[in-house]
């Protein structure tokens, strides 16, 4: 595995099935949201950038 990007976060909300983060790195910075969906019966997970 190749580290793509170093840096800080700090968890804002956390649940069962989403986590919402602030990343303070050198190419991601901001709020990130990781969702958990299921497809065809098997856990996936969406990562995307929420608003501010």
């Amino acid at each position: 595995m190749k580290t793509w990007d170093r840096g800080e976060y700090e968890p804002l909300e956390m649940g069962e099935d989403m986590m919402v983060v602030e990343l303070r790195g050198g190419k991601l910075q901001g709020r990130y949201a990781l969702i958990r969906t299921k497809f065809r019966g098997k856990d996936s997970w969406l990562f995307f950038r929420a608003k501010s």
